[in-house]
């Protein structure tokens, strides 16, 4: 991309997610309770360590070839199944770190050493979120998160 032009992400409306309705914070979720769901949620919790070390041994394995594209993909997979994971169990904190990830790995620029450490700070993000047991969209703390990664992956869009 010769032109260095402002880049910005643009977050598409989602016209599903405006038609449902939403439950406010102190309504029960339709599912709290269900014991099914409660056992899948602590398996996804128990599992989460073991998803962020497959997703850090493909983000090495990308960063010793950035210009394999089936690497690129074997990441975008791991990331994206953590995506839905985190969003069906209530985890959108992690849920959106990754759908974030997923869409930086999708811009169609070459994967420089810039561009990979963009997605190391999102991996490392998302275990700063495990690490801290971080619920919920973590509140101040999560758009704290939030906001830098935007801020450094629009830096790295620019250059």
């Amino acid at each position: 991309m010769s032109d260095k032009s402002k880049v910005e992400i643009i977050q598409a409306p989602s016209t599903l997610q405006d038609r449902a309705t939403l439950l406010t914070s102190d309504e029960n979720h339709p599912l709290d309770g269900n014991p099914v769901l409660q056992d899948l949620t602590e398996q996804f919790v128990q599992r989460l360590p073991e998803d962020l070390k497959r997703i850090e041994n493909a983000l090495t394995a990308l960063e010793a070839s950035p210009h394999d594209d089936c690497r690129v993909t074997v990441l975008f997979r791991l990331v994206h199944d953590l995506k839905g994971l985190a969003g069906t169990f209530s985890y959108p904190l992690i849920s959106e770190i990754s759908h974030d990830f997923c869409r930086f790995l999708e811009m169609p620029q070459s994967m420089m050493p810039r561009r990979l450490a963009v997605l190391r700070y999102h991996l490392d993000a998302l275990k700063v979120v495990h690490r801290k047991r971080i619920t919920g969209d973590g509140g101040d703390e999560g758009m704290r998160l939030i906001n830098t990664l935007h801020t450094i992956t629009q830096k790295a869009m620019q250059d």
